[in-house]
């Protein structure tokens, strides 16, 4: 868990900040997008090799999967499948849509602070997102 406290000099720069979090989301998430769509055809075309040749040699052919290794509680795969990094891009694309759909709420959510003039403003971001906000009005 990260915790951040960001200072902002006015309400503008707080939906400065949103926007620009929102923005590199969005094009993290399309990168990812294209790289699940290149690996998924990759994981077809496997697919299908695999079939024709087990109904050639008459058995199942299975291809491997990495080795998965566990140091410290953080998992190391070594050459992992095509599979295993569709689940890999996957997990981290599910994270950023549900990170993107929060700040979307939140940058709606504080709209009205638009009319705050003069205010110097203090944002606890937890994980990537606000969590808190505190106005000192100069």
């Amino acid at each position: 868990m990260s915790i951040e406290l960001l200072v902002f000099k006015n309400i503008e720069e707080v939906f400065k900040y949103l926007d620009d979090e929102i923005n590199r989301i969005r094009t993290l998430l399309s990168d990812y997008f294209k790289r699940l769509d290149e690996l998924r055809v990759k994981v077809e075309r496997i697919k299908k090799l695999e079939k024709s040749i087990a109904s050639i040699s008459g058995g199942p052919i299975k291809s491997g999967e990495g080795k998965e290794i566990d140091l410290m509680g953080i998992k190391v795969v070594i050459d992992p499948s095509y599979e295993q990094e569709v689940a890999f891009i996957e997990e981290a694309a599910k994270s950023l849509q549900d990170r993107l759909t929060v700040l979307q709420k939140i940058r709606k959510a504080i709209e009205p602070l638009s009319t705050i003039e003069e205010a110097d403003i203090e944002v606890l971001v937890m994980n990537g997102v606000p969590v808190r906000i505190h106005i000192r009005i100069k």
